[in-house]
């Protein structure tokens, strides 16, 4: 990176410390995912709620092609959500329990409050979810 002159562009810290190009593009990629991350998670509840309605379906079918759109847009720059609900449990879930029970019991997902967000791949977002016992 360079300034308006060609010359090496140099950020230093409150610190004295300067940062390299790693460093910048980490601190960008990191707001990036932060962003990805929140504009997914309300892209997910709107469609959840959204698929809730049932009345009155000539009025809202723009809302939901917009959902739809919204979608597929996140899909096209490698953004995944993976709900939970229904799963068998495992401790190797990378999502925070918000309600649950013993964990020696054989328990499901009744309920993924938040996706878990993928980013080209990687988890850039903890999914919520709380937990039944699966006979229930």
């Amino acid at each position: 990176m360079t300034d308006n002159r060609g010359d090496p562009l140099r950020i230093v810290t409150s610190d004295g410390r300067v940062l390299s190009k790693k460093d910048l593009e980490d601190l960008m990629r990191t707001d990036a995912e932060e962003l990805i991350g929140r504009v997914a998670t309300e892209i997910w509840r709107l469609a959840r709620r959204f698929g809730r309605i049932t009345e009155r379906q000539d009025e809202v079918r723009p809302i939901g092609d917009s959902v739809a759109r919204l979608h597929d847009a996140l899909r096209q720059y490698g953004v995944e959500l993976q709900e939970h609900d229904g799963q068998v449990y495992d401790d190797g879930f990378r999502v925070e329990v918000l309600a649950g029970l013993e964990p020696d019991l054989r328990l499901i997902v009744a309920e993924t409050v938040e996706p878990t967000i993928r980013w080209k791949g990687r988890v850039i977002r903890q999914g919520k979810v709380t937990l039944k016992r699966a006979d229930q």
